[in-house]
């Protein structure tokens, strides 16, 4: 559960810098000890510097936009289920709020479970078949407002979610029958205190996503995979150990960087840089762009391109290059010279003097924690691919 207070804060520094997952919780925590938001700010500003400098105007717009659009969306979902209760969407959990945002279906990949809840016990079933027939395209699903969802095309959950007897839920008469039996036999509830003070009673159901769902979902983009890791001469497996790491595979993902979709993709740096070389001009996607699952991956494909050929195209050795690639793509290519020397050339006279595993080492204790992390998890999922 995530307060108004706290997520602001993680909303306000991600916006300026592009800031990982954990730097923004870092920030988060440096601003609960100490009270002050903009010393927790100004901490991350030190160590992101040279990236805001490019291009300060588009980072202030960005974060203009993303404060007054957080602070709304965090307001209207507190003021139905208090700051203790608030849920929001994120790389591997998606939310989607409803009827006038009194029930919500949150699916976490991680925990492979599906949990829909209701302050509206009779909007249950309806949340329900909902969640289990919303739309496999997240460009018509908008999950940061209370929207219906218009039904009818393939469901996201469908090949992974199963019913009670087993079977997979493609219509809408079998989500139907499905609620009714989870209304029956797994309804549960739970006393919650929202923001006014007030205690009401929250109804839900939980139900597990099936064994393989990743594998279901991985599927769905193995010829995109396949298509633009051969157009961009790239190993397959490491396109599937970014969007492992990534988003696990959840087309929906999103963080409040802000980057969106299955490569997590960051429109002001990252996107900015891929869309030139994919259209042949100067452009930044559009998060709607970027919930698309073709353009998103042939995005993060040309971006890794990037990152190889040109800024990265000095380091020699092969599997040292992808080491810096792998790192460069979450913590940005001038982050991972940096870790070597200050000046560029000496950085790469001496990752190209070291071995491969000398760089790995050195970029796993040199490199932001966020990003010795993410290096460190990609590597292995690779090996899996």
């Amino acid at each position: 559960m995530i307060s108004r207070r706290t997520f602001l804060m993680g909303c306000l520094p991600a916006a300026l810098t592009a800031c990982s997952t954990s730097e923004i919780v870092r920030t988060i925590s440096t601003a609960a000890r100490s009270g002050s938001l903009s010393g927790a700010v100004r901490s991350v500003a030190t160590s992101k510097a040279t990236s805001w400098a490019s291009n300060p105007k588009t980072l202030v717009r960005d974060i203009e936009r993303l404060d007054k659009f957080a602070q709304q969306f965090l307001k209207d979902v507190i003021t139905v289920w208090g700051q203790d209760n608030a849920t929001t969407p994120s790389k591997k959990v998606f939310v989607k709020y409803s009827d006038n945002y009194k029930s919500r279906g949150v699916i976490d990949f991680d925990k492979s479970l599906v949990r829909v809840e209701t302050l509206e016990p009779d909007h249950l079933k309806r949340s329900i078949v909902t969640t289990l027939l919303s739309p496999i395209d997240p460009r018509e699903v908008d999950l940061f407002s209370a929207d219906p969802v218009k039904l009818g095309k393939e469901p996201f959950l469908y090949g992974q979610v199963v019913d009670h007897d087993g079977k997979y839920v493609r219509w809408e008469w079998r989500a139907n029958r499905f609620a009714d039996y989870l209304l029956n036999h797994k309804k549960q509830s739970r006393t919650v205190v929202l923001e006014n003070g007030i205690s009401k009673t929250e109804t839900f159901v939980e139900f597990p996503l099936v064994r393989n769902h990743t594998d279901t979902r991985q599927n769905r983009y193995g010829g995109l995979v396949n298509k633009y890791a051969g157009h961009y001469r790239l190993e397959r497996s490491l396109v599937y150990a970014i969007i492992k790491t990534e988003s696990n595979f959840n087309p929906y993902a999103v963080s409040w960087v802000p980057a969106y979709g299955l490569m997590q993709i960051v429109p002001t740096t990252a996107g900015r840089d891929a869309y030139e070389v994919v259209h042949g001009r100067a452009g930044t996607p559009t998060r709607s762009y970027l919930f698309d699952p073709e353009n998103n991956i042939r995005m993060g494909c040309a971006y890794l391109h990037i990152l190889q050929s040109r800024y990265l195209k000095h380091i020699k050795n092969p599997t040292t290059r992808e080491y810096c690639v792998i790192a460069a793509y979450n913590g940005g290519a001038g982050n991972v010279l940096r870790s070597f020397h200050k000046n560029k050339d000496q950085a790469f006279a001496l990752i190209n003097k070291s071995s491969p595993r000398a760089v790995y080492q050195r970029l796993r204790t040199k490199m932001p924690k966020e990003s010795q992390r993410y290096l460190e998890k990609v590597t292995m999922a690779k090996r899996k691919f």
